[in-house]
């Protein structure tokens, strides 16, 4: 289905029936042209060849015009090329009809050889240009207008050199002999150089607008049945001259449908068509890494300069619980811990070219916070700061496991200080045992002495009884104490897990 109005609209005008209905006009306008023509070369025929060759003149010219004109817009440089070389190819003709035989217009009086000279220059270079815009596809050749403007003047000006002044170029006609075998020769090449550039239109056809291909290909078939017709004929006002010059118009006519009125009333179809195909890729390649993005178990989001988030992938909804639609237009700093929040402001108000990276919490919709770890990078239009955009991934699992760690650590540290400090503290406490012993063995110690000592072994015993707990530590363990604190639970910690 077309995804514009504009594109239904281009669909329906390329149906044949309306293609015919649309340009019937032109067509029943051509027949009464060529009828008109053709009566007027019983009456001269060097009226109806002026008028001819001003038609394929006009033509060329008009080519030139909005090619030239509309460089500047166009991605694809065929339409470029042919405008220009067709303008020179109008020259040529245009000196063909100045010098054409009964024309009079200098004070030289040029034979129908000159004339015919000029002619088959001007339809070698007109195949060479249609042979010439599908080889710039396959090469991808890039033109440059000024370029080609200098490259054909120079040609066009050793053309007009070789044939008026220095008159070295091959002979095409002699009076009474009629044409000459190079003549015929030249327009037998010229018609294979066509043959020739119909099938490699035809390989790149899908490089062109449809009807410009349609109108392209039967202006080469009409000017492959003009060149024919040349080559038959005696006197330069034999009737198949006249055929050959009808062909030529008919042939002029496709270009003008296909270049100056699609050029002009279809701009959308020809001159933008490279764009077209262009934005189309695009939209392929954005669905496609759109697709790429929307795979990822990372977060790809963008924040608008005022803080609000503008895309979230869907990945987002593994964690946060939200659906990206829900998400988008809302401020992002609503989802930052408070106690994260200020320190996040800080270097974001900061953050000008280098990427942000750092870790923080982000509420999720059941109001669970998640530790993510971020990379951030701001998005600049020129030297302004115009929003960001970044990857976040979940590390809440990694927080886990590095606090599980921490403990296992703490644990294991607690299990060798606890080893170490009760086979420190048990030498001194077994001596303090012994003499404690001795001393109450003694049978003269008044009852006041007696007393301390027996308070002291008691309190030895229970220092021994915590040294052995201490030695037996499987976990770490803890349980409050006074003011808040807490302390190891003995008790506890040599309980096995």
């Amino acid at each position: 289905m077309p995804d514009t109005k504009i594109e239904q609209m281009n669909m329906e005008n390329r149906s044949p029936k309306n293609f015919w209905r649309e340009h019937h006009i032109d067509f029943i306008g051509l027949f009464f042209f060529l009828a008109f023509l053709y009566a007027s070369s019983f009456h001269s025929f060097l009226f109806f060849h002026t008028l001819a060759e001003i038609f394929s003149i006009v033509v060329a010219c008009g080519i030139f015009m909005v090619s030239w004109n509309s460089r500047r817009f166009l991605e694809n440089d065929y339409l470029v090329f042919l405008g220009i070389t067709f303008l020179f190819v109008a020259m040529i003709d245009l000196g063909h009809t100045l010098t054409y035989k009964g024309m009079n217009i200098f004070q030289i009086s040029y034979s129908s050889n000159m004339a015919t000279q000029l002619w088959i220059s001007a339809r070698y270079m007109q195949s060479l240009i249609f042979l010439s815009i599908p080889l710039l596809f396959i090469g991808k050749i890039k033109v440059r207008p000024y370029t080609l403007l200098c490259i054909f003047s120079a040609c066009t000006i050793f053309l007009f050199l070789s044939i008026f002044v220095l008159q070295n170029f091959p002979d095409c006609y002699r009076e009474g002999e009629g044409l000459t075998p190079f003549k015929k020769a030249s327009e037998y090449m010229i018609c294979c150089i066509l043959i020739l550039s119909i099938f490699f239109y035809y390989r790149q056809r899908d490089s062109f607008d449809p009807i410009f291909f349609s109108f392209i290909i039967l202006s080469i078939l009409f000017t492959i049945a003009s060149e024919i017709s040349f080559t038959l004929y005696l006197q330069v006002d034999e009737f198949t001259s006249l055929l050959g010059h009808i062909w030529k118009i008919i042939a002029y006519f496709f270009v003008y449908k296909a270049i100056i009125e699609l050029g002009l009333q279809k701009p959308y179809d020809l001159l933008f068509r490279n764009l077209k195909q262009s934005e189309e890729r695009l939209k392929k390649s954005e669905e496609k890494y759109r697709e790429l993005i929307e795979d990822l178990h990372d977060v790809v989001f963008s924040i608008s300069e005022n803080g609000e988030i503008s895309y979230i992938s869907p990945a987002a909804k593994a964690f946060m619980e939200y659906s990206p639609q829900e998400m988008v237009g809302k401020k992002y700093i609503d989802f930052i811990h408070p106690l994260d929040m200020e320190n996040i402001q800080k270097q974001i108000e900061k953050l000008s070219s280098d990427k942000l990276e750092g870790e923080y919490r982000l509420k999720n919709k059941s109001g669970e916070y998640h530790w993510v770890h971020t990379c951030l990078k701001p998005i600049m239009d020129g030297d302004k700061r115009t929003g960001f955009r970044g990857v976040i991934r979940d590390i809440t699992d990694w927080k886990k496991m590095q606090e599980a760690l921490r403990k296992t650590e703490n644990t294991q540290v607690l299990i060798q200080t606890a080893g170490a400090a009760a086979h420190e503290i048990n030498q001194p406490l077994t001596a303090i045992v012994g003499f404690t012993e001795l001393l109450l063995m003694r049978k003269t110690l008044d009852p006041y002495t007696r007393d301390k000592l027996e308070k002291i072994y008691n309190s030895s015993k229970n220092i021994d009884d915590i040294i052995k707990k201490m030695q037996n530590i499987h976990h770490y363990a803890i349980k409050s104490y006074p003011c808040g604190q807490k302390i190891v639970d003995f008790d506890e910690s040599i309980k096995p897990n």
